[in-house]
């Protein structure tokens, strides 16, 4: 017999199955609802997948779900949560633990307003981004894709570098933004004794080692690395365009994982083509898949990711499941959750 279990500071007597609901496409849900997940649900109560495939208007049947849900659980590509259900007193759905990263697209931040916890996939993840952001400043340093093009090339067998000192030891690596990801580059950069500035308003203390610039315009002239790190907003929609982009130091590098439209592309295109010594390491784009016939696949100081930079497959999905595993056992026993998203934060989110 299952003792009393608690979630939400809200007693729920022995023998209450608690539901779990699986709300998004069945390729997605494979990928992150692994057995840690399964079976930390199955002490607690009863899990239902529900496969929500495509783009159509699914709010009358989410709705009706929701009404029988203590905890949905939400990923990439799940449809958008319906509002309806933020009028029902009592309510019975409590919390929505997304298992990916991202929520905007999909848990709207009414949800939050009205008290539902929401919490994502937390800093876990986010070594693998800052590791690929890593793997794009060095290979930009050593000005890999056009070294390829000599290679094959091979006028000379020896390759003249743009740079003068093509190395990242001692450079001065800003970064615009300064959250998760950020920390863990830092982390990352401190073998090769970088000078690490950073932009970011709404951040109030940097690390000690982390000289904070007053300006974005500051930030761009002095770094000799500049890194995107700030989250889709408002604010910054369009924010880096040539304006900013002329300030960059020669033989610059300016990487981008955070998201494609915070740069005006036409611009950065522009850019790349008037300083073919600044070289750009992108995995984000302002249209995605990134068009064939994009300038930015023909550029030699280019290197293109497909928004993948983060995803290293079966350890990133392993982590996720179990990092939701947590969340939820600490839920339903009354224990704080980690990750979770406030009002302020999603605001700040992409």
């Amino acid at each position: 017999m299952r003792g009393k279990t608690f979630y939400a500071g809200i007693q729920k007597e022995s023998g209450m199955e608690m539901r779990f609901r699986g709300l998004m496409p069945r390729g997605i849900e494979k990928l992150f609802v692994r057995d840690d997940l399964r079976r930390t649900m199955a002490e607690f109560g009863r899990y239902t997948a529900h496969a929500f495939e495509g783009d159509g208007d699914h709010a009358a049947e989410l709705t009706t779900l929701l009404r029988e849900t203590d905890v949905a659980l939400t990923a990439w590509s799940s449809p958008r949560l319906p509002l309806d259900i933020l009028r029902d007193a009592p309510r019975r759905l409590k919390y929505v633990c997304n298992i990916s990263g991202g929520i905007k697209g999909w848990i709207p931040k009414e949800y939050i307003e009205a008290g539902i916890l929401v919490t994502n996939w937390g800093d876990g993840p986010m070594w693998y981004l800052a590791e690929g952001n890593l793997a794009l400043i060095l290979a930009c340093t050593r000005e890999m894709p056009r070294l390829r093009r000599h290679m094959l090339e091979q006028p000379t067998w020896l390759y003249p570098y743009a740079s003068p000192y093509p190395t990242l030891r001692r450079k001065t690596v800003g970064f615009m933004g300064f959250g998760a990801v950020a920390r863990l580059l830092l982390g990352l950069l401190a073998p090769f004794e970088v000078k690490p500035i950073a932009f970011d308003p709404y951040i109030p203390a940097l690390p000690e080692s982390v000289a904070r610039c007053r300006t974005i315009e500051e930030l761009f002239e002095q770094a000799d690395v500049l890194t995107l790190q700030c989250g889709l907003t408002e604010e910054t929609t369009g924010l880096v365009g040539r304006a900013l982009l002329d300030r960059l130091k020669p033989h610059a590098i300016f990487i981008n994982t955070a998201r494609g439209k915070v740069v005006r592309e036409k611009e950065l295109i522009e850019f790349l083509r008037a300083r073919p010594d600044v070289f750009a390491g992108l995995d984000v784009f302002e249209q995605e898949p990134l068009p064939k016939d994009s300038p930015l696949l023909q550029m030699d100081n280019v290197i293109c990711y497909p928004h993948s930079i983060c995803e290293v497959g079966e350890p990133m999905f392993a982590e996720s499941s179990s990092y939701a595993a947590a969340n939820i056992r600490a839920f339903c026993t009354g224990r704080p959750v980690t990750a979770q998203i406030a009002a302020e934060k999603y605001d700040r989110m992409t």
